[in-house]
Order: C-alpha cells, then structure tokens, then sequence
C-alpha cells in the first residue's frame, strides 16, 4: 500500500508560486483544473521504497476521476505507477542587481565592430571589462542584462575581449551620465536577446494602428520558456495587462494604456531616439506632431531600437514581486528596511542605478533623478491632442517617483 510522503504543485496563470497541495480536500478532477503541474512523493514496503509521481501521467485515464488521490491510490494499487525519477525541491533563486563600476568594471567607448581603431566621436558602444576578479564574458552575455542611465541596451561579446553594450555610448552623451549597472541572471537561468526586427511587427486588424494595439511574433519554440520584453529601454513583465501572451510565440501590446508619450519624452534625455525621425517646429525641438508620432512607422522605428528586444529566460516558471520601499523628503533618497539587492524601479518605469549604505539597520538608496513631470498635454483630452511639448503644469510641475524594488525568481 502506498503511502503519501509529500506534495507540491503550480497554478496556473501568471506569476504563480510552487507550493504544498492539499490532497484531502481536492478531487483528482479539481486538481487537474487548479494545477498546471503536480508532484507527489509516496513511499511503500519495508524497507521503505520511495516513488515519484507526475501527476499529469495519470491524466489520460483520470482526467474527472470524482474523489481524493488518496481513493485513487486504492483503486490503482494493483497497477504499475507511470513513476518519474525525481522529486523537484524547492529552491527559490532570485536575480539580483549591482552598479558596474561598485561590482569593479571599466567602461571603454568602443565601435561594436571597429573598436577603438576610429574616431572617439563615432564610438556608439561600451565595452565592458573586468580583470580582477577575472570574468566569463560568455556567462556574463548569457545570464545580464546590462542598463545605462536606468535604460536597459543589447549586448554582445566575442567571449575574451569584455562585454559590448549597444548604442551606451551614444546613450552617455544624450545624459551627461555614465552610470552603468548589470541586472544578473546567474543564480537563475541562462537569458537570450532577441532583437526586435521588422518582420516581427504584425496586426491583426489592418485598420487599427500599432499605436493601439501591436503583435509581435517569435519564430521559435518557447515551450519551457519564459519572456520579458524591453521596449525603448524599460523593461516589460509579460503579465497579461499591457503585454500578454496570445499565442504559442506570438505576444500583444495595449500601446493605448502603455504611456507612449510620457516614455517618451521621459527617455528623450537618456538614450538616442534621434532614428525616429519625428517632425518638430523651428520654434521647439521638444514639441512634437501627435499623429507623427504615433503612426505605424514611428511606432515601429521605437520597437526595432536597440534598446527594444525580447528577454528569453530558459525556465517555465518564474515570480515577480515588486517591494516598495519609503520615499524619502530627500531628493533621489529612498528607506529600505531590506537589503537592497534587485533592480529600482521608479517614474514610468526606468531602472536607475542605485547606491545604498546601511544606517541603523536600514538602508539610504541613492539615485541622480527621482524626478516625475507633470505633463500639460496629461491636462487634455487625448483624442483632442494634434501636437505635444514637454511643459509642465505650472501650479505642480514635478514631484518625487514612488519607488520599489523588482525581485524576479524560481522556485524550481
């Protein structure tokens, strides 16, 4: 007779945990509706033998079966269980955050594919080094993402000369800020970047502009797979809201709930958006045509920047916890009662790089610019909008970001 050891189970949806299940108070049938995945370990005999069972191999021949595992134990216990060879332990792993230049990294202005062989002034790149302690720019490329000024970039590497972060040093003149920091996967999984290309960029309505709703579609197998999307910099979870999951590797962005102008003319002063080729009056480089902007071919220009792609992760299932921490009457200061390890999020989304020092058992996190604008343009009806600037609300005109902390992990 076999006899239950121990239990854990996922939900389905998004960012759902691995846990123990209850199987006295479940049917079989309510199981398979509430889990998308079950692990159950049963022992038997003297000396005790212990089994592994993946509940889904039951599936074909019990998908309604009305009462407990434990009543389905009894009636197949004459029968050779479909056993697995391990029992998944739960062991939550979460990537954490450290500025570049803390964690002991150079920067060099560098061309991606001439290096530092021509002009200073046509070095778009960064290239990343480090010699002590000496790193795996292969493991560094597969498992980080790198920001600058808050603005997460492509990277690539040759595997020995460092790591190349696109387009950061056309980023550093744009800010007048070098800050760099490196968001690590490592104790995780192993990361991809994809560029986001043309051929990507898809409708499904040939009159709805991609300024409302866009799709986006991978041509490649994401079964065991997890995604995040950068768009202009900022980093998107996949979580049903604004960017979901509607197909097998095909995804959707609700541009109309997204903030594109405030993204934009927040991310204006950090990275170059100089290849959307916007029309702006002689009288005002910042005021910008509406319908210009937000016409398919602008739209599609700010997906295929090199500061827009897609985020592999090589796991099924990962968690995202947002950790808010106290914001201070200081400019750029927040409190945090936990130790600051995960990437900052603050404004509309920007990953600034922090510093922080332990004081009486709390932390001071330091950023540049906590700073969000209040737009005119957010005054008026959207739909009566024909141009935009960047002029604040007279009255109000800015106000220190909330802030927290984005912790994403495995259990398994």
């Amino acid at each position: 007779m076999y006899s239950i050891v121990r239990s854990i189970r996922i939900e389905f949806g998004i960012n759902k945990r691995w846990g123990a299940v209850d199987l006295i108070n479940n049917t079989v049938e309510e199981l398979y509706i509430r889990y998308r995945k079950c692990y159950i370990e049963l022992s038997t005999g003297t000396p005790v033998v212990k089994y592994f069972l993946d509940l889904e191999l039951l599936k074909v021949n019990y998908p309604d079966y009305k009462n407990t595992f434990s009543e389905l134990l009894v009636l197949i216990s004459n029968l050779p269980l479909p056993i697995t060879d391990i029992f998944p332990v739960i062991n939550t792993r979460t990537a954490k955050y450290r500025d570049a230049f803390i964690a002991g990294y150079s920067a060099l202005p560098v061309h991606p594919i001439y290096g530092t062989t021509i002009q200073p002034e046509d070095r778009s790149a960064v290239l990343l080094t480090r010699s002590n302690p000496i790193v795996d720019y292969n493991r560094l490329y597969k498992r980080a993402l790198i920001s600058i000024n808050g603005f997460y970039h492509l990277t690539d590497t040759n595997g020995k000369d460092g790591l190349v972060v696109y387009d950061a040093t056309k980023s550093l003149r744009v800010s007048n800020q070098n800050q760099i920091g490196i968001y690590s996967f490592d104790s995780v999984c192993d990361i991809k970047l994809i560029p986001i290309t043309g051929d990507m960029i898809r409708k499904q309505d040939p009159y709805e502009k991609f300024s409302s709703t866009t799709y986006l579609h991978l041509d490649i197998d994401l079964t065991g797979k997890s995604v995040l999307l950068v768009i202009g910099g900022y980093l998107n979870i996949v979580d049903g809201e604004i960017i979901s999951k509607v197909g097998l590797s095909d995804f959707k962005i609700d541009f109309k709930n997204y903030g594109l102008i405030d993204k934009y003319y927040e991310s204006l002063n950090y990275i170059d958006l100089s290849s959307l080729g916007l029309d702006t009056t002689s009288a005002n480089k910042l005021q910008i045509s509406v319908n210009n902007f937000l016409d398919d071919a602008s739209i599609a220009k700010y997906l295929t920047l090199s500061q827009s792609f897609f985020v592999i992760l090589d796991t099924e299932d990962i968690f995202v916890n947002k950790l808010y921490i106290k914001k201070s009457n200081i400019y750029g200061m927040y409190v945090s009662y936990v130790e600051p390890m995960y990437p900052l999020v603050v404004g509309l989304g920007r990953h600034p790089e922090y510093i922080s020092i332990k004081e009486d058992g709390q932390y001071a996190v330091n950023i540049q610019n906590n700073t969000v604008h209040n737009r005119i343009y957010n005054t008026i009806n959207q739909v009566n909008l024909t141009s935009v600037a960047n002029t604040n609300i007279p009255i109000m005109p800015a106000s220190m970001s909330s802030g927290y902390f984005l912790e994403i992990g495995r259990d398994i």
